[in-house]
């Protein structure tokens, strides 16, 4: 059975077009992947719900940005820290 034709509109964001050439990450921006790790803990949205709010990317583009912040929290303790810090501030609202 062949894949179903991807939905397309102006300004989204494809995970295939956008990897780019020589395989580099979609996003390179820290914060946005540590909103992304918050967001998957703290809520039972799921992966494909958060990628269309984080701005049409695929659930498995969340569930890799995810796994990779929870990976770099084993060997960094400031980042763990940190985070621990906004979800103190989001529970303080």
């Amino acid at each position: 059975m062949a894949r179903l034709l991807r939905v397309e509109y102006p300004g989204a964001y494809y995970h295939v077009i956008n990897r780019g050439k020589n395989q580099e990450k979609m996003f390179n921006n820290k914060a946005r992947e540590i909103a992304i790790y918050i967001a998957r803990d703290m809520t039972r949205i799921t992966c494909k719900d958060l990628g269309e709010y984080f701005g049409g990317v695929s659930g498995a583009l969340i569930t890799m940005m995810h796994n990779r912040i929870a990976d770099e929290l084993k060997k960094n303790k400031r980042l763990k820290g940190r985070i621990k810090n906004i979800r103190n501030q989001i529970f303080k609202i």
